[in-house]
């Protein structure tokens, strides 16, 4: 796990220089490969999929980043309930996303929750 941890990282310092494509599937590798090592809702793998999502969503790939955002913040509502920090980033994330699509009633719904 702790290789494919240096895999995300890598695919960050990719993202972080414009190399979209080699970043994207950096990540992609990391993430089937942490799905068998670690689980689909293990802690690294949701956070190499969020990692993804924002790489997707900087590239205006918003359908690909709302999908991986729900991913993300389903597993981790699972693995850390609601209203831990890492599940909150991630809903915010995915309601900007959903804003970005233009779907301004699922986002004010997420954005509610969140403060409810």
């Amino acid at each position: 796990v702790d290789t494919l941890n240096l895999t995300v990282l890598l695919a960050r310092a990719r993202a972080s220089k414009g190399e979209v494509e080699a970043a994207a599937a950096l990540y992609e590798s990391a993430i089937a490969r942490l799905e068998v090592a670690a689980g689909a809702d293990a802690m690294d793998t949701l956070n190499a999929v969020e990692g993804l999502a924002q790489l997707r969503r900087q590239q205006a790939e918003l359908a690909a980043a709302s999908m991986l955002f729900a991913r993300a913040v389903e597993g981790y509502k699972a693995t850390l309930g609601e209203k831990h920090a890492y599940t909150l980033g991630a809903t915010h994330s995915l309601a900007a996303v959903c804003a970005e699509r233009g779907d301004a009633a699922a986002a004010i719904g997420m954005l509610e929750a969140l403060v409810a």
